[in-house]
């Protein structure tokens, strides 16, 4: 029973880092704005829910952060539409994008790069919920 006692203070001194590191990386305002483009790109609403876990750190500016980042990131996002391909369709690109949630990374892959960038945060925010960003996109042959 003394060994558990002993261990126990250790365990939430490691969650408290990992907090903390989480809030390092995530509550500044770079941050923000990457989230909102992200979130506008990939046709998500409006939320800066997850600067709930950033406590009261700079709140009004990591919204106002947010709120650039996710106007530019929807005048940039590119619109689904109907897509013709004429000729083989081995030939036709396909995109892979990669979401880095807390810990772990996800993929999704798709024929178009809007639907591989849902396919990836979709993947991250079910394992990871609202720690996921998207770190990179490109096509796969």
């Amino acid at each position: 029973m003394k060994k558990i006692i002993w261990v126990f203070p250790f365990l939430l001194v490691g969650c408290a880092s990992m907090v903390e590191a989480w809030r390092a990386q995530e509550c500044n305002a770079q941050a923000a704005l990457e989230q909102g483009m992200n979130d506008a790109r990939e046709g998500m609403r409006m939320s800066s829910a997850y600067l709930g876990q950033c406590g009261e750190m700079n709140l009004t500016q990591l919204k106002e952060s947010y709120s650039k980042g996710y106007l530019a990131g929807s005048s940039t996002r590119k619109e689904e539409g109907i897509h013709i391909h004429i000729g083989s369709s081995s030939s036709a690109s396909r995109y892979q994008c990669v979401a880095k949630g807390f810990i772990r990374t996800f993929t999704g892959e798709a024929a178009s790069e809007n639907e591989a960038r849902v396919k990836a945060m979709t993947n991250c925010r079910q394992e990871d919920g609202i720690h996921c960003k998207i770190t990179s996109c490109g096509t796969v042959n």
